[in-house]
This record gives C-alpha cells, sequence and structure tokens, in this order.
C-alpha cells in the first residue's frame, strides 16, 4: 500500500493543484474559527466535523483522479445528512477517547482505534444506508490487514518532515552561511504547514480508495496469476451518472448500487 499510495500522492502534488490547497486551506481556516467564535463547543465541534467531512469527499474525488466542486465542502449540511454524519463521526471518536483513557497501555489502544476507524467518514460517505455502529463495523473488517501499512505511511510522512527540519537546523549554526539556512528553515516550515494537511487528507482517502475498489487485492493477485485482458465492467453510478469501473464512483465517491 505504501508505495501505490504515495506514487499517486507524488502525481497529484506534482501537478500543483492550486484550487485544492485553496479549498484544503479555506476548510482548515472555517474550522478554526468554528472553534474559536463557536458560542457552546455543542455547536462548534459538530460544524468543524462536518466541515471535515466535507474536506474528505473532496480529498477522495481528488484522488481519484477527478475534477470537484468547492461545494462538496457543505456536503454534510444538507437535509437529513447532518445528524447521520455528525453523529457517525464523532460516535467513533468518543469510542478512540474512551480506548485512549485505560491507563497505562491507553495509548496504544487508541492509536490502534483510531486506525481501525479510519474509514468511518468515507463509508457514511458512501452508503448513506450506513448508520454509525454500522460505520465502525465495517470500517474495522476494511482495515484489518491494513492498518500497519497505513502506520508506516503516515509515519514516513511525518518522518520526512523531521528529518528535514533537523538537518536545516544544524546548518543553521554553521558561520556565515547559516543566515541563509535559516531562512530556508523559515520557508520550509511554513511549505510543510500548507501541504501536509493536504498530503495528509489525501492519505486517508488513498487508503480507502485502494482498500475498497480492490486495487491491493489485484496486484497481490497479478504476482501468482494471470490477469485477464478484457476490460472492465462499467457501472453507472445511481447519483451523478458517471460510468465507473468498481463498486464507488469516482467522481462523487457514492455507491454504485
Amino acid at each position: 500500500m505504501l508505495s501505490l499510495v504515495y506514487s499517486r500522492l507524488a502525481l497529484i502534488l506534482k501537478q500543483i493543484p492550486v484550487r485544492l490547497w485553496g479549498t484544503s486551506l479555506m476548510c482548515s481556516l472555517l474550522v478554526t474559527l468554528a472553534s474559536l467564535f463557536g458560542v457552546l463547543p455543542i455547536i462548534s465541534i459538530p460544524i468543524a466535523t462536518a466541515l471535515e467531512f466535507g474536506m474528505c469527499s473532496i480529498y477522495l474525488v481528488a484522488y481519484s483522479g477527478k475534477p470537484f466542486v468547492t461545494e462538496q465542502l457543505f456536503l454534510a449540511f444538507k437535509k437529513n445528512r447532518f445528524l447521520r454524519i455528525v453523529g457517525g463521526i464523532l460516535w467513533a471518536k468518543l469510542w478512540i477517547l474512551i480506548w485512549s483513557l485505560i491507563p497505562v497501555v491507553g495509548i496504544v489502544f487508541g492509536i490502534i482505534k483510531a486506525y481501525s476507524y479510519r474509514f468511518v467518514p468515507y463509508i457514511l460517505l458512501t452508503d448513506p444506508e450506513t448508520g454509525a455502529t454500522q460505520a465502525i463495523k465495517k470500517s474495522i473488517a476494511m482495515t484489518k490487514g491494513h492498518r500497519g501499512a497505513m502506520f508506516g505511511c503516515d509515519l514516513l510522512l511525518v518522518g520526512i518532515v523531521f528529518a528535514l527540519t533537523a538537518i536545516l537546523l544544524l546548518f543553521v549554526n554553521i558561520r556565515f552561511v547559516g543566515v541563509i539556512f535559516a531562512i530556508l528553515l523559515v520557508l520550509f516550515l511554513v511549505a510543510a504547514a500548507v501541504i501536509l494537511p493536504l498530503a495528509s487528507g489525501l492519505l486517508d482517502a488513498g487508503y480507502f480508495y485502494e482498500v475498497s475498489s480492490g486495487h491491493l487485492k489485484q496486484t497481490q493477485q497479478s504476482k501468482s496469476a494471470d490477469i485477464s485482458n478484457e476490460p472492465a465492467q462499467m457501472n453507472r453510478c445511481n447519483i451523478c451518472g458517471t460510468l465507473t469501473p468498481g463498486a464507488f464512483c469516482t467522481k462523487c465517491g457514492a455507491k454504485v448500487k
């Protein structure tokens, strides 16, 4: 999974998706404003959660290589969706918090459960008939066997940032040229602050996309058996009408029935 998702991530970032970056920054700004200026946490937290869910839908479409619309950011605010989506995501986060509070081993269990419930927003997105508890169970089943790879992907991303930061900090102490490296360090930290949320969101979407579409299974089977050259059967999405080869629409992310 690591090489597959990272190669796709590198391809997307190489194209310099300014619109995607702008939408990601706008989402971060709106979430920050909701958190800072919310009258009550009971209001600000659901609003921030709904915005983050909308960004998940955008990341999923962007990862699949299809154009997205900025209005997807407010997808959870549509009629009859808010309580189901926000409630489902917060219910999963509550369980992660509960597992994390276990004495001594709570941090380990919290991390494991965070990866086990990682697909909950995407399941609520692609399967409108699934409730919170069902979404958690489906996420556990889908992430089984892939949690270690997902953890490795995230760890690699964070490790790259920390390693480059440490290297630049070492060069800052060099006489005469230290000022130049200090400037480079500031520029790098600014770039990391802009790119990391986008890269992290695309990685999450990539995990779900690759696992749900069966790309990983096909890759493993191709090593031991010949893959037929016949074209994949195309299905039409019931929501947007897009032809897609998988069980999930590559444009809007909805489950194809």
